[in-house]
């Protein structure tokens, strides 16, 4: 018989990446094969993204695309799975009938039976929420570079924030054990894995359904003591849940990386409360402050909303006036996405979207030069970096610091004109150029 194709589409954050590599490792165990090209797949599958009106139609027009490669070409059916069938699964089938099979955020395990049905001329729907969250026993099939791997500590979200459609799409919050999850990380090392990123919709509320208790402290301690693992990095953290412990954690284990991400969408308390964030300017600033102290060389990555309904330029300069104060290591800021379903979509004030634009640049503006001046200071100091992947420009490899999630901050440039250096090598550099976002440094063991 021969081997099915499948070409796989992911869309979206880190979190929609491991559950694409769900669906890679399944289609695996039933036989099936991934294909670079999707114009010779039998089958497409698409793991959407629908968390902002932007990154929707980004998957619908995905699927669209995919819609003609079914006929014109040799695929045979598409599957759309994820976060966009959660929110607007019948407006899915209704807008593109060439869709044959629909998966929602509780069954990836499902999409090698959804291709089988589709092949077989059936259609398939799997659309009920269930609490299924993956395991160390679920095949994956990774599709990042064996040396870092990013790893689902839990699913779904309790917070109340009024823009944000994630609780209705992901449900409520529920995380993995421990042992579980290091049991999957043990894995991966074993594999070749140097650097583990963990994600969540929130990981500093990690262990409270299943622990009662916020266990994100013990779960990195345990971590930290695994053999051959070099770094340790933690995405999406709320902050009103940064912990003393969770800092003391991360100040005390070198494994851990001195850099948090950490969404704080705004710095005015006015627009904070309209938002039903948990927080206020000053707890911010105390919060931040403490990590710094507690954490020399600490690097704090950040978002930041603007034309949030009510925003008036009274807010929005309270927001560039705390960026001016925090001086924010890495930082990026977003227009308000009116979502349909949120409370935020029902508010008048409404900010028209010029405005919004003409705002983001302000902020925009404002980093670029922190982040410029930021970078500059790392100008003859050395760094320990992860190598990456070579550059465009041969005689480098792009490599990344503790300050750099992959894909999402920077880059270190490192001289290697030899070719000497492979992805997951670690190397020490000294930094002899910096540009906005990005370093250049040369090895100091060349």
């Amino acid at each position: 018989m021969t081997c099915i194709k499948v070409g796989l589409v992911s869309l979206g954050c880190p979190k929609a990446l491991v559950d694409s590599e769900v669906m890679a490792g399944a289609l695996k165990v039933h036989g099936m094969s991934l294909c670079r090209n999707a114009q010779e797949a039998d089958v497409i599958v698409i793991n959407t993204c629908g968390f902002l009106q932007a990154s929707t139609q980004e998957s619908l027009d995905t699927i669209g695309a995919a819609e003609k490669l079914k006929k014109s070409g040799p695929c045979k059916g598409i599957v759309v799975a994820g976060c966009l069938v959660e929110r607007y699964g019948m407006r899915i089938l209704k807008e593109h009938p060439q869709v044959d099979a629909l998966l929602g955020t509780s069954h990836f395990d499902e999409v090698a039976l959804a291709v089988k049905k589709i092949l077989d001329g059936e259609k398939y729907k799997a659309l009920s929420r269930s609490k299924k969250i993956l395991s160390h026993h679920t095949p994956i099939d990774r599709l990042t570079a064996q040396h870092f791997a990013y790893v689902k500590i839990a699913e779904g979200c309790d917070h109340p924030c009024r823009f944000c459609v994630i609780p209705r799409i992901k449900g409520r919050h529920y995380s993995r054990s421990i042992e579980d999850i290091e049991a999957q990380v043990r894995n991966l090392v074993l594999g070749g894995t140097r650097e583990i990123v963990l994600v969540a919709q929130d990981s500093t509320d990690y262990g409270r359904d299943i622990y009662q208790a916020q266990r994100l402290p013990d779960l990195l301690r345990c971590l930290a003591k695994i053999e051959g693992l070099e770094w340790i990095r933690i995405l999406y953290a709320y902050p009103a849940y940064v912990s003393d412990e969770l800092i003391d954690v991360m100040a005390e284990e070198p494994k851990i990386c001195k850099y948090l991400d950490m969404p704080l969408q705004h710095a005015d308390d006015e627009m904070l409360v309209r938002m039903a964030r948990l927080g206020s300017r000053k707890e911010y600033l105390q919060l931040i402050q403490k990590m710094r102290e507690r954490m020399p060389g600490f690097a704090l990555r950040t978002t930041f909303i603007v034309g949030y309904p009510g925003e008036t330029e009274a807010h929005f300069q309270n927001l560039l006036d705390f960026m001016e104060e925090v001086q924010f290591e890495r930082l990026g800021v977003f227009n308000f996405s009116r979502e349909p379903g949120t409370y935020a979509d029902r508010l008048e004030n409404q900010v028209p979207e010029e405005l919004k634009e003409e705002r983001r640049g302000r902020a925009m503006l404002l980093q670029q030069g922190i982040s410029s001046r930021w970078t500059k200071k790392w100008i003859g100091k050395t760094l320990h970096v992860l190598c990456d992947k070579r550059s465009e420009s041969l005689e480098f490899m792009e490599a990344r610091s503790y300050f750099d999630t992959p894909e999402i901050d920077g880059v270190v440039f490192v001289k290697d004109a030899e070719n000497s250096l492979c992805p997951g090598d670690m190397r020490w550099v000294k930094i002899f150029q910096a540009t906005e976002y990005d370093l250049v440094g040369e090895r100091l063991d060349a």
